[in-house]
């Protein structure tokens, strides 16, 4: 629809003008297009937009596919340049057909079919091989999965199950040595669900290991380890205890983030979904749906929430239950995830329920405090905000008070807010002042620049030796000269730093017997340097500042044999 619309002779965004019929038309039936038309309207704009962009990249590619094929006198497009087309900018294979149509040409549409086909094979061999290196691995230690007790227990004692070092299976782990660890029964909570995995030791009665990170593979925590001390074997005794203060920074975090999603689903709008997270033990970051940037008031009013949950400490409940249980209660569960029959539901009271499986606070007053520091774009329709909690959070606004003090005795006041916007107006003034002096400076140069014009067989050639300028300044200095004169060929230079820059610039009159693009590329060539442009103006420059008499006479001879 939006290609017929550009075959109309239409070039702007209109579908989101339809969204208001449909409400009048069916509003009374779904009351709840009424209520977000305004979102809807927004929506299907910055949509149109966007694909109205891939569209004009896509077209001009595939008038560019369409010539080559006439030349070949071919009247079918190759199914691998619509292949193209269909699978780096998403054009469907219907509107490639219609495309095709309108330019008296058919697609090879056996052949776009072997192409996907290709792609999806691709596709499925690297998901193969990338389970066949993780299966052959640890395929034997499935049997063996590992008792999670963190929940409740911050350290257990328990028993290596098997040890694993460079791919393969081993007895065991020396000092300096790193591999990873299985344990019977563990406290270190695995990386899933955005929360990153538990740090801590491992100690047997022969030596020590530090646990660097845990992640799950096939339904195992596994331990990545590095030998600080001694050995570890297999069928060790072992004590596991995780890095305890760690693990409440992350708790603080994720539940934290329970509370931003709820208070940005009040704030924003519930058509608000999680799209991602991260919950470590210095930020959190969630990731969500929607299709523009948080006003700054939106954003206050996010943390003003979230502040304010905090400080009411309000406890926070962990039940299992059957997930149809869990979802009829209104639980906010992910769309793409797959959950077991049986699940975890974390509850704020009276604030948050979602279906998680990380560590979370007792209650909320434990994370301290709450600030966004980042909010930002991902990708299409997805936002993403970074914050931080209680020791980060203290940190930094620490930090942001501290650098306010160094600003209040640099500027000497009490109120230093006051006194940048002063100055801001006084710089913007003496902004404007400079350029008042330039201008003037420039209208002196000028006449001086006229006085110094040279004629060659009826043409003006107008040279300027100058310093200190840039490419801007002397553009503008030569749209002021060619104002004041006819039949003139302008070349101004200027020495900046051992640097010269050059514009060269032909009036009106005569750009039917010079270009300018074409002389520069010649002066320029003379002396090492490069140049192009227009052919009414162009710029360019050259290394060696020293070259200017060179030019300057280069550009006289160019006058005289045209």
């Amino acid at each position: 629809a939006a290609r017929h619309i550009r075959l109309l002779g239409k070039d702007f965004i209109v579908f989101y003008k339809f969204v208001n019929p449909v409400v009048e038309s069916l509003g009374e039936v779904y009351p709840e297009i009424v209520s977000e038309r305004e979102r809807v309207e927004k929506i299907l704009k910055v949509e149109e937009e966007r694909f109205s962009k891939t569209l004009d990249k896509a077209q001009k590619i595939f008038e560019e596919i369409v010539s080559q094929a006439k030349k070949s006198a071919f009247k079918v497009i190759p199914g691998e340049d619509v292949f193209k087309l269909y699978d780096t900018y998403g054009l469907p294979i219907d509107l490639l057909k219609d495309m095709a149509h309108d330019s008296g040409m058919l697609i090879d549409e056996e052949g776009f079919l072997k192409e996907l086909e290709k792609q999806r094979q691709r596709a499925r061999a690297t998901v193969q091989q990338q389970e066949i290196e993780v299966k052959d691995v640890y395929k034997k230690l499935i049997s063996n999965k590992t008792e999670f007790l963190g929940y409740t227990n911050n350290e257990v004692e328990t028993t290596v199950e098997a040890i694993i070092k460079d791919g393969v299976t081993v007895n065991f782990l020396e000092e300096g040595q790193e591999g990873e660890i299985f344990l019977k029964e563990t406290p270190f909570y695995a990386e899933a669900g955005g929360q990153v995995g538990d740090t801590g030791v491992i100690i047997s009665p022969y030596g020590k290991a530090e646990v660097l990170d845990t992640k799950r593979i096939l339904g195992l925590h596994c331990h990545i380890v590095r030998v600080t001390e001694g050995v570890l074997n297999q069928t060790d005794k072992v004590f596991a205890k995780i890095d305890l203060e760690r693990r409440k920074a992350i708790a603080r975090n994720h539940t934290a983030t329970h509370l931003l999603h709820s208070a940005l689903r009040i704030v924003v709008g519930d058509h608000i979904k999680q799209a991602g997270s991260l919950v470590a033990p210095d930020r959190l970051r969630f990731d969500f749906t929607h299709f523009e940037a948080l006003k700054p008031e939106e954003i206050r009013e996010v943390e003003r929430l979230v502040n304010e949950k905090i400080l009411e400490d309000l406890p926070v409940q962990i039940e299992i239950k059957s997930l149809y249980e869990a979802l009829s209660e209104g639980v906010i569960a992910l769309f793409e995830d797959k959950y077991e029959d049986t699940v975890r539901v974390v509850k704020i009271f009276g604030f948050s329920k979602e279906l998680c499986g990380g560590t979370h606070c007792t209650s909320t007053g434990q994370i301290g405090s709450f600030y966004i520091i980042h909010e930002g774009s991902v990708a299409s329709g997805i936002r993403r905000v970074e914050a931080i909690t209680g020791t980060e959070a203290f940190k930094y606004m620490t930090s942001l008070r501290d650098e306010i003090k160094v600003i209040s005795l640099l500027l000497k006041t009490a109120e230093p807010v006051k006194s940048v916007e002063r100055l801001l107006l006084d710089i913007k003034t003496k902004q404007q002042e400079i350029e008042n002096l330039k201008d003037k400076i420039l209208t002196q140069q000028i006449e001086d620049i006229l006085k110094q014009a040279k004629e060659i067989k009826g043409v003006k050639v107008i040279t300027a030796k100058l310093k200190d300028l840039g490419i801007k300044d002397l553009k503008l200095l030569s749209d002021k000269i060619r104002q004041k004169t006819q039949s003139a060929v302008v070349l101004l230079t200027s020495n900046t730093d051992g640097q010269l820059f050059l514009v060269l610039s032909i009036t009106k009159d005569l750009v039917n017997r010079y270009n300018a693009d074409q002389l520069l590329k010649e002066i320029t060539k003379s002396v090492g340097g490069k140049g192009g442009g227009k052919a009414d103006i162009a710029q360019g420059g050259c290394p060696d500042g020293a070259s200017i008499d060179k030019i300057i006479e280069t550009l006289n001879d160019l006058i005289l044999k045209k």
